[in-house]
């Protein structure tokens, strides 16, 4: 993982419940921010769009750790 990247973690329920660690995704923090409302950009992204996008980032993240050997038991 680049330096300036984290490991950001889907939160699509309300309940409360910490997603499972297979629902990360790499973020820049940038992303990181916009995903956990903590910068605002003009004009608003629509929540779907941002989840929609999340979605997208965790499966290319499952891909790059497939490619690594870290998730070598699941079959992609």
């Amino acid at each position: 993982m680049p330096e300036n990247n984290s490991v950001e973690f889907m939160h699509l329920n309300s309940n409360g419940m910490k997603p499972l660690d297979i629902q990360g995704m790499y973020a820049c923090l940038n992303c990181r921010d916009i995903i956990n409302n903590e910068r605002k950009v003009e004009p608003p992204y629509e929540k779907e769009w941002l989840e929609l996008q999340q979605l997208r980032a965790v499966i290319r993240t499952q891909r790059i750790m497939h490619r690594n050997g870290l998730l070598g038991c699941l079959k992609l």
